[in-house]
């Protein structure tokens, strides 16, 4: 009897060791598995948030698009050159924030009279500028994320052209035989003239989408389909006297479409 109450105390101490061994080690196993689970779902909301910031900063190109009216050029082109009107609008798109393709079209009517000379000069017809702006601001802030531009000074360049037909009269030359004086007739032909333009300005955004800005520009390198023909043009649509270097100024008025921020 001793012998089998012995061995059953003996059974009984191998079993609640057993348990207590297999609790330890469930202990100890337990708080490693968790924490492993945590670890791996930190590293996915980590990976997530990376993945969110990715697609934030993912390179945008396309940001919608301009329409731009001149209002100085009715104004000043008349005040500057006696009997020149001219107007003009614009139509760009926004790429990456930074390049700006541009066109401007615009319509000048000029009729110039030389009282002393009695010399008169007329023209009138459309004008066309192809170019670019490039914008001076940055696109994005210090931590490398893109921001909105809505307001920011720019640099541009322009190729201008005009298909014309001008009218030169009163031109007098000295006739060398009779000694008096006789009309130059100079025949109206249609002519192409084309010329560069450099340009810097500055846009601003004042209320939802509608935006104004101003630029001065300088004209350069005209050129025309005919020869010895540029000498008879006083005034080119679009670009101004030829007599000079010349100076324009614009200030404009205008609407910007924008596209969704992604």
């Amino acid at each position: 009897m001793k012998f089998i109450l012995k061995t059953i105390r003996k059974t009984a101490l191998k079993r609640v060791f057993k348990i207590l061994l297999l609790c330890f080690a469930v202990n100890l196993c337990l708080p490693q598995l968790f924490a492993t689970d945590k670890t791996e779902s930190d590293t996915l909301q980590v990976e997530k948030k990376k993945t969110i910031k990715q697609q934030k900063n993912k390179e945008q190109i396309y940001y919608g698009f301009s329409t731009h009216l001149d209002l100085a050029s009715p104004i000043i082109t008349p005040l500057a050159n006696d009997l020149v009107v001219s107007a003009e609008a614009a139509f760009d798109v926004n790429l990456l924030q930074k390049y700006f393709p541009i066109v401007e079209v615009g319509y000048t009517y000029v009729n110039k009279s030389d009282s002393v000379h009695k010399v008169n000069y007329k023209t009138a017809a459309p004008f066309f500028r192809l170019g670019i702006n490039y914008s001076l601001m940055k696109t994005k802030t210090k931590e490398g994320e893109k921001k909105v531009v809505l307001n920011y000074p720019y640099i541009g360049l322009r190729y201008g052209f005009s298909v014309l037909k001008h009218q030169l009269d009163g031109v007098m030359i000295t006739d060398k035989y009779w000694g008096e004086e006789v009309p130059l007739v100079f025949p109206s032909k249609v002519i192409y003239v084309g010329w560069l333009e450099l340009l810097a300005g500055v846009r601003v955004d004042i209320a939802k989408g509608f935006t104004m800005g101003w630029n001065v520009r300088v004209g350069v390198l005209p050129h025309a389909s005919k020869k010895n023909v540029k000498n008879q043009l006083w005034y080119i649509p679009g670009f101004g006297k030829t007599s000079n270097v010349p100076f324009m100024f614009n200030y404009t008025i205008g609407y910007t479409f924008r596209t969704k921020k992604r």
